[in-house]
């Protein structure tokens, strides 16, 4: 529950409408620190059931746990295991975004709320942000239609006049994608920022989502089931990569051809695979259903 509930804090985050590029960075970070955390610290969902355990008669809730110390040592092992699991396939899904250049070049240039005030102590700041990483989003988006005839000297000028006179209108507290709408619909004319505006609905045509982390997450829940309860977190892992990264359909699946290979891995020389007594009977066993097969075929 308590992994849940991180997840569940993180995915309406994805949802929220003043999502902008470094709050969504920030809520992916403090989810990677929080599940970290709970690998030693009991999170809120477990403090709460120790609270309601009775250990002097093994209870929880008028229930008895049967096993309860034998239950509490795998339990540890099981949540380093989930844990550890639950951060690698976090960290596949969400570090490519992260280290997307995209999201930092957002985040230093049509990020409003992160312009520097006019006020700055250092001279020329607000003029200077984001100006390069400004450049950068138009190169990255310049295949699009839209910005076939993008000129993107007269966008900076544009993007100057803004950062000057935005801030101090009232729409200026808005959040990032209900800033831009508004100047969008305001200021798309000679007197605003025409160019610029266009590179900017380009940026709002990314939307963040999480559906597919969940979807992994709800595929680990069908595979561990309660019908399944015996299921090893390891065994686990291994039939989630085969049902995400393994043939789409049973008619491309040679599983004859994948035996041989993975006994031909078995019946290797000493040194190899069949260094261990588990594989060398499996490799008898192999040696001896190749001999059987053989002889049938001569017959």
């Amino acid at each position: 529950h308590d992994i849940e509930s991180h997840l569940k804090i993180l995915s309406l985050c994805f949802k929220s409408t003043d999502l902008t590029p470094s709050s969504l960075r920030c809520s992916i970070e403090r989810t990677y620190e929080q599940l970290e955390a709970i690998k030693t610290v009991d999170g809120a969902s477990l403090c709460s059931f120790w609270d309601d355990l009775d250990k002097t008669t093994d209870s929880f809730k008028g229930f008895n746990l049967e096993k309860r110390v034998e239950g509490e040592e795998m339990f540890e092992l099981d949540r380093a295991e989930l844990l550890s699991s639950t951060l690698v396939y976090l960290n596949a899904r969400f570090n490519p975004l992260l280290q997307n250049p995209v999201l930092m070049w957002m985040e230093g240039s049509v990020e409003h709320r992160r312009w520097p005030a006019a006020d700055h102590p250092t001279p020329g700041a607000l003029m200077d942000w984001g100006n390069e990483d400004l450049r950068s989003l138009a190169k990255h988006f310049s295949g699009l239609e839209a910005m076939q005839h993008f000129d993107v000297n007269e966008a900076i000028f544009e993007y100057k006049r803004a950062k000057i006179e935005l801030p101090g209108e009232p729409f200026f507290i808005l959040s990032y994608r209900q800033f831009w709408e508004h100047v969008s619909a305001h200021y798309d004319n000679v007197h605003g920022y025409p160019v610029l505006l266009i590179l900017v609905r380009s940026t709002l045509l990314i939307l963040p989502d999480s559906s597919p982390c969940e979807r992994g997450f709800s595929e680990y829940n069908r595979i561990h089931t309660s019908e399944r309860p015996n299921l090893k977190l390891d065994t686990v892992r291994s039939l989630f990569a085969v049902r995400h990264y393994g043939p789409e359909l049973a008619a491309d699946f040679n599983a004859e051809q994948m035996c041989e290979n993975w006994m031909g891995t078995i019946t290797e020389d000493e040194g190899g695979a069949a260094s261990t007594p588990k594989r060398r009977s499996l490799a008898a066993l192999y040696k001896k259903t190749m001999q059987m097969a053989n002889s049938d075929a001569a017959y």
